[in-house]
């Protein structure tokens, strides 16, 4: 089993503290030969249903799995649900990434705020919205060139609205979810207003809310954040291979046409891409998967490998 260690704390570039659950190897097995840095979904945090996961992966493939909370989630700080700008919360997946740099290579940063070449490698993922931040991530004009960083884990991502893969709104489940006041979102693209409105309303029941620290909204900040503007040409804007799962009964995405999205992908990637849709699984039930981690397990390690070549 994985060493669950106690979580650490980030310090993010405007002062908020970033709390990431961190799970390591059994203490006797060599020096971790990757780490993945992973993203919770909407409204929850690293320690809402995602241990096993976070456990899973790193006993199973000698990896170092480092779980953020969003800011204004979990144990991280902030205003519940809500960030200053959608940007900031992209610099503090930079944060995260500098810091797991840092801590797996055991040593400082150069002058150039980098590591050399050939130490451990670096993923990056995410689940449900937390896929849909990674992809953004990916695709952000002033993200960290980050050389370790070799490819994404992306777990029934939300792909945004424009993207045509949720489901339709009588299939059992999807409006369960969430509900989004469109209004705001409008006044804040036209008048760059309202980014602190809460615009997404998460249907957790208040027993849920209290017992296990979910948040009952996101602000329109935070889901400008986590959610593509522009699904398609995003994708074919990623530079690095993708690992795609979902469930085959996923209530709120189409499972088929979310694994479309790998087709746009830059073709220089695409032996190392990999699609693949776990029978049976549902939206949260794919994260205890036992076919999901020895998936992931396997195209983790491939990508690995070719990295040491």
């Amino acid at each position: 089993s994985a060493a669950i260690t106690p979580p650490v704390t980030i310090r993010a570039t405007d002062g908020i503290d970033i709390s990431v659950s961190v799970y390591l190897p059994t203490e006797t097995a060599a020096q971790p030969k990757a780490a993945l840095i992973f993203y919770h979904g909407g409204g929850a945090h690293s320690r809402a249903g995602y241990s096993d996961l976070g456990q899973g992966i790193a006993s199973q493939n000698n990896m170092a799995v480092y779980m953020p909370d969003l800011r204004g989630h979990g144990a991280s700080g902030g205003p519940r649900g809500d960030a200053p700008s959608s940007e900031q919360v992209l610099r503090d997946i930079t944060s995260v990434i500098e810091y797991v740099r840092a801590k797996e290579h055991g040593k400082e940063l150069n002058k150039n705020n980098l590591v050399d070449e050939g130490d451990v490698p670096i993923f990056l993922g995410g689940h449900s919205s937390g896929g849909g931040l990674v992809i953004n991530y990916a695709t952000w004009t002033k993200r960290i060139i980050e050389p370790n960083l070799v490819g994404y884990v992306l777990i029934a991502p939300q792909l945004g609205y424009k993207s045509q893969t949720s489901r339709p709104k009588n299939h059992g489940g999807r409006d369960r979810f969430a509900r989004v006041r469109i209004v705001p979102f409008i006044f804040n693209g036209i008048f760059n207003t309202c980014g602190h409105s809460k615009a997404v309303q998460f249907n957790y029941p208040p027993s849920i809310i209290e017992a296990h620290g979910v948040v009952a909204y996101n602000t329109v900040n935070m889901a400008n954040a986590i959610t593509p503007e522009m699904p398609r040409e995003q994708m074919g804007n990623i530079d690095l291979p993708v690992g795609m799962w979902i469930g085959s009964e996923d209530e709120l995405f189409v499972p088929e046409k979310v694994v479309e999205y790998l087709d746009l992908l830059p073709t220089a990637s695409a032996k190392q891409n990999h699609g693949e849709i776990i029978e049976g699984a549902t939206h949260l039930g794919v994260l205890v998967n036992k076919h999901l981690l020895s998936s992931i397990g396997r195209w983790l390690a491939g990508l690995v490998q070719n990295k040491a070549v």
